[in-house]
């Protein structure tokens, strides 16, 4: 007779049987097939663990953080450079990257496999990011940039008249390092995707649903800190002196550290072992319940029928666009945010990087605004984990926060604290006659200077000859002799940018908290095999609409307000353009709070935090099938077990519920093994009395999945062999609540060497005789 204890136990009196478990060790291979012979030589795969997994997947945001904001603060120094005459938008191709080939990676990194296709994309950025430095080889930096970057050319120069000449280009250097960056851009954007759709989704596969908010923040919040240290990173030219960007020991020691967490991340396997040990427990549960649970592989659908699913999609859909609609608020606004306080503040726009920029933005921008988004971030993912609300709560909480941003924004960006500066003319640069001698350029950008309660348009035209950079002081200037650095009116303003930047942190916090609940409503309102292409349709979304459509409408809006214009852009602009942002931005705000509206007016009660537990008392649909005839003849794997062949002759559908059988407390104890992880050696033991001790089926001190899953197949059997003895008549069929399955085991051959370190799947079907 074969009963549970005898579950891939070899050292039972009686006839061997190899349990049902599945073929579930197909899909823990390695991600990178390379030199798959590591795998077993260096023990791979005991580090395939979640907890790893979670520390590989924060330290890849990280980096991707630290990249993507070096590379953007840097910008103003290599474009210098190189004299690359590119817009404004070109430093932002990777999200447009995004927005082309985020369906594509996201579906077919899904389709064949998340983890190699994740660590292999992330290699190639690696590699791209390397290939960055060799321009710099061949024309290094000289340190013109880096101080013109800082004090700019605008200084008076008696010995020169003005300055119009052309700008030469070097179209060959040029054309080569315009395709280096526009391929690290795409690099970097399918990398992104990868990042998002693909480990997103596998770290939400191996992890119970209601846990997976936390670790989706913590990933996105270490991206963040990332973009923190990007800041800082792109400061170290300035500040000590070293004349290199992309060759510089930052960068390199970035780009090998991408490198190798991409190497590892491409090893995992497309389901961690303790995942698969799972699925084979719930295989080995139901046998011993006395069902023939058959699951059905995940067959993935085309690409359009996927799409066009997702499409279909209404809650999908809104959470989606009401995303892009605040990202075309965020987005754009940040990225004339400069030209914003510009015209409001009169600040400087010479720095991108911040470096230069009066404290109390480089307070808010580059000391506060990441870490509190990185705070919110992790702290929204720990709530949602420990209260689990609905879905209707979720999307609540996301009208709120876009409600309250709206408001709190529309409060105080409209006020006005400062006056013009001294300028004569309408639509060019006037040039006082005090710097008439300067040799000023047309093309001077707005770098405000007070000289006698004077605000002049940059130094130069103020008659400043000298600058110290350390402590930011000109002197020497022709016009005036009681000279500050910035507009006259910096300290009158100084309340109203405060209390703006105070909001603009608030709301940067409050507006990071509903990036989690996002993903969650979207993971979770599609079919599991469509997570990775529903977080695609997402940023295909927000990488298109707010960088391409509704930056041209802001861009050409925009143009209306221009007052001093040259060949390379806008001077300066006038207050009406910040009225205009402000506007644009709080009705793209106002309108994403009115599409979560009508989401949470359609949306119903998603399973948020359920899983796929077979050990509920629910009844359970189940199929059995009869042999296939075109099947060869199946090796037991253990010996003594022959075929089973069922009497009928199609397939029938019946429902088992636990309850009938009596394993209910069974099931609940392996329930509970699969949520503390593989066993350890010292928590089974063989109990039967009549089997000695066999050191080849004690649990190896490895925790491999064929142990784990022996161990669990112990603690069945021993429990249920009184349970099964009671439930088994004369002729050793085992009696159901539906009628009798026969079993019929034959003695052991002993021709035939014991393996017991093999696992498979036998084919086996039972003869079911109904006594109804």
């Amino acid at each position: 007779m074969v009963h549970p204890t005898n579950l891939l136990r070899t050292e039972s009196d009686n006839a061997n049987f190899a349990a049902p478990t599945g073929n579930y060790m197909n899909e823990i291979d390695c991600g990178l097939t390379v030199l798959p012979f590591l795998t077993k030589c260096l023990g791979l795969e005991r580090f395939a663990r979640f907890s790893v997994l979670v520390g590989l997947l924060s330290v890849l945001g990280f980096l991707q953080g630290v990249i993507l904001i070096y590379f953007r603060s840097t910008s103003q120094l290599w474009v210098a450079h190189y004299e690359v005459p590119v817009p404004g938008w070109f430093i932002f191709a990777n999200e447009i990257s995004v927005g082309i080939f985020a369906l594509y990676v996201a579906y077919w990194g899904n389709r064949i496999h998340r983890a190699s296709w994740m660590g292999t994309l992330t290699i190639f950025l690696s590699i791209s990011c390397a290939t960055l430095a060799i321009p710099e080889i061949y024309n290094p930096f000289t340190g013109v940039e880096i101080n013109s970057a800082i004090t700019g050319p605008a200084l008076c120069n008696t010995n020169k008249s003005a300055d119009f000449a052309v700008e030469t280009i070097h179209w060959k250097t040029y054309s080569i390092t315009l395709a280096i960056i526009l391929l690290f851009q795409t690099l970097f954007g399918m990398a992104n995707v990868a990042f998002i759709t693909l480990g997103m989704t596998y770290l939400d596969d191996h992890i119970f649903p209601k846990h997976s908010p936390v670790y989706i923040g913590m990933a996105f919040g270490a991206s963040e800190l990332g973009k923190q240290l990007g800041v800082y990173s792109s400061w170290v030219p300035y500040i000590f002196d070293i004349y290199m960007i992309f060759a510089s020991p930052v960068w390199i020691i970035i780009t090998v550290s991408t490198f190798v967490i991409g190497s590892i991340i491409s090893l995992f396997p497309q389901i961690l072992p303790k995942k698969a040990m799972m699925k084979s427990v719930n295989s080995l549960v139901s046998f011993a319940s006395g069902i023939d649970l058959e699951e059905d592989e995940e067959v993935i659908d085309g690409f359009f029928v996927t799409v066009a699913r997702l499409l279909k999609n209404k809650v999908l859909l809104l959470n989606i666009f009401s995303f892009v609609a605040l990202e075309s608020a965020l987005v754009n606004f940040n990225l004339l945010e400069r030209y914003f306080n510009q015209a409001k503040y009169h600040i400087s726009i010479k720095d991108i990087s911040g470096y230069s920029d009066p404290e109390l933005i480089q307070f808010s921008k580059t000391l506060l605004k990441q870490p509190v988004a990185a705070l919110f971030v992790l702290t929204s993912g720990m709530v949602i984990a420990k209260f689990k609300p609905t879905a209707k709560q979720l999307v609540t909480w996301n009208v709120f926060v876009f409600f309250s941003t709206a408001l709190v924004f529309s409060a105080t960006v409209f006020s006005n604290c400062t006056r013009g500066p001294i300028n004569h003319h309408k639509n060019a640069i006037s040039i006082p006659y005090c710097s008439s001698n300067c040799g000023c350029s047309a093309d001077e950008l707005f770098q405000p200077i007070c000289v006698d309660g004077k605000t002049y348009f940059s130094p130069c035209l103020a008659g400043c000859t000298s600058f110290t950079a350390g402590i930011k002081v000109y002197n020497n200037c022709s016009c005036g002799t009681i000279i500050s650095e910035g507009s006259c009116d910096k300290e009158h303003c100084r309340l109203v940018l405060a209390m703006v930047q105070a909001n603009s942190v608030i709301s940067y916090g409050l507006l990071a908290s509903t990036v989690v609940p996002n993903i969650i409503i979207n993971i979770r309102s599609v079919l599991n095999k469509d997570k990775a292409v529903a977080l695609g349709l997402g940023m295909t979304f927000v990488g298109i609409i707010p960088y391409v459509p509704v930056k041209l409408m802001y861009d050409s809006v925009a143009d209306n307000f221009c007052e001093i214009k040259n060949k390379t852009g806008c001077q300066y602009f006038s207050e009406w353009f910040a009225i205009f942002l402000s506007s644009m931005t709080i009705f793209f705000i106002f309108l994403a709070a009115c599409l979560a509206t009508t989401l949470l007016c359609i949306i119903r009660d998603l399973p948020l935090y359920e899983g796929k537990h077979y050990s509920s008392s629910s009844d359970i649909e189940i199929r059995i099938l009869p042999p296939d005839p075109n099947q060869p003849e199946p090796r037991a794997v253990v010996p003594g077990l022959t075929t089973l062949r069922a009497e009928e002759e199609y397939p029938f559908m019946r429902t088992f519920n636990e309850s009938k059988f009596g394993f209910s407390p069974v099931l609940h104890r392996v329930t509970a093994i699969r949520e503390e992880g593989p066993p350890s050696p010292s928590t089974f033991s063989s109990r039967s009395n009549n089997a000695p001790h066999n050191s080849r089926t004690s649990i190896n001190s490895d925790g491999s999945l064929g142990a784990s899953l022996e161990a669990i197949a112990n603690e069945i059997g021993d429990t249920c062999d009184e349970e099964m003895k009671r439930e088994t008549n004369s002729s050793g069929s085992l009696k159901t609540s539906l009628g009798y399955i026969v079993l019929k085991v034959d003695k052991p051959d002993p021709h035939i060497e014991q393996d017991e370190n093999i696992y498979e799947e036998v084919y086996a079907s039972k003869s079911v005789q109904s006594d109804l």
